[in-house]
């Protein structure tokens, strides 16, 4: 098994109360991974027909047979359960009971709301990131990491891309869209996945969208918010130093995975990436995916942004969840660094309105140095510092940490 980041962070959950959750995309790894961390617990699947029925039947005696400490995975697919599982953890009044996981994160957080608020724990796991996988058997390069994605079954299973991503969208479709949606036309819905890729990294027009697709404005909305919700695309807002306008204003889109990104670009091999004119975006997408999966493997809230002046100027990066520590970032898939790079993020402290700024440039080169107050940092290198636990985060800013060469790899890193 690839060891998974967030596993400390996920037992630890169970301390502290009597239901965990954990929620993510379709074949992340949750099965998998609740029960490796929790193998004395006993294990329900609800995508199993007998099962499912049983609990569909009586939710109540379903929960109520369960002498000890289990895991009911997909548990959405029966949503009088919470309630039933809420009787339960009352009457027992202990911590680390259940633990529940699911795909449909809308579904699951809905029941959650209503049955077991104040009694759950929740955690999401998203597709692996580049230092789980670099500190695995499956070692690769960045550029293969960002064509392949981050889909574990890729590299245990050895199952083709192609294969894996078109199967993936075909059953997403079918179950989490004509399931819930009720979609007429589950092409016009496919067309919209296609079409946000190929404005990944750009500003959400949902009027374009809609006028594009020939559908409502408000139906673009709500799938949108559909694939939001199943942890296929997200948004980052953009920046303002008056927070009722930054819920205003025209957010960018990313996609959770790079390698499903690559497959709806149609975009399959190395060369072909290398050479898209749209290469840019992309890794401009990984690196802000490889942060959001960061924080969530931490388990904490998490406000990056980006910035754009009305000039045009642009930061791809402003991260303000430490307000103490407001970092922005500029993103470079190029080998090299250029002057021009630091442009925009010279008068950024002035634009943005922020004092004592963290500034960072994220290339593709092999170097980390400082520039100017800038600090250039190589992107395998920021990817390999440990980031993806930040209760053990490597300071980038710290004097020692810039050195030649590809910085502090894998074991390498220093515990703070």
């Amino acid at each position: 098994m690839i060891k998974r980041e967030i596993t400390n962070n996920l037992q630890k959950m169970t301390e502290y109360y009597p239901v965990v959750s954990l929620t993510g995309p379709r074949q992340s790894g949750k099965s998998t991974l609740v029960k490796e961390a929790f193998p004395g617990y006993e294990y329900f699947n609800l995508e199993e027909k007998s099962l499912y029925f049983e609990a569909l039947n009586n939710p109540e005696g379903f929960i109520n047979n369960i002498k000890g400490k289990a895991i009911i995975d997909e548990a959405q697919l029966v949503p009088d359960l919470f309630s039933a599982i809420q009787v339960a953890v009352d009457k027992k009044q202990e911590n680390g009971n259940f633990i529940l996981s699911g795909s449909q994160n809308f579904l699951l957080s809905e029941n959650i709301t209503q049955s077991l608020a104040g009694r759950v724990g929740i955690c999401e796991l998203l597709p692996l990131n580049y230092y789980e996988l670099y500190n695995s058997e499956y070692k690769t390069n960045i550029n293969q990491f960002i064509l392949h994605g981050g889909y574990p079954r890729l590299y245990v299973n050895k199952t083709p891309m192609s294969i894996h991503y078109r199967n993936y969208l075909r059953s997403y479709v079918k179950r989490d869209v004509e399931g819930y949606l009720r979609v007429r036309n589950s092409m016009d819905y496919e067309r919209l996945i296609s079409l946000l890729a190929s404005n990944v990294g750009q500003l959400l027009n949902y009027k374009r969208l809609s006028n594009d697709l020939g559908v409502e404005i408000n139906t673009v909305k709500s799938w949108i918010s559909l694939l939001i919700s199943s942890y296929i695309v997200y948004i980052v807002p953009s920046y303002s130093t008056n927070i009722r306008k930054r819920v205003i204003r025209t957010p960018k889109i990313y996609f959770y995975d790079t390698g499903l990104l690559c497959h709806l670009m149609r975009i399959h091999d190395e060369t072909t990436l290398l050479h898209d004119e749209k290469y840019g975006l992309i890794f401009e997408n990984f690196i802000m995916t490889e942060m959001v999966k960061s924080y969530f493997n931490s388990l904490q809230d998490h406000y990056l942004y980006f910035y754009r002046d009305s000039h045009g100027n642009e930061i791809d990066i402003v991260d303000i969840t430490n307000p103490r520590n407001v970092v922005v970032a500029e993103v470079k898939s190029g080998m090299t660094m250029m002057n021009k790079y630091n442009k925009v993020l010279y008068k950024a402290e002035e634009e943005l309105n922020i004092k004592q700024l963290k500034k960072q440039i994220i290339y593709n080169g092999d170097r980390n140095f400082d520039f100017d107050g800038t600090k250039v940092i190589s992107a395998e290198s920021f990817l390999l510092s440990n980031m993806n636990n930040l209760e053990k985060s490597l300071d980038m800013f710290s004097d020692d940490f810039l050195t030649e060469g590809r910085g502090l790899q894998g074991s390498q890193t220093r515990e703070l």
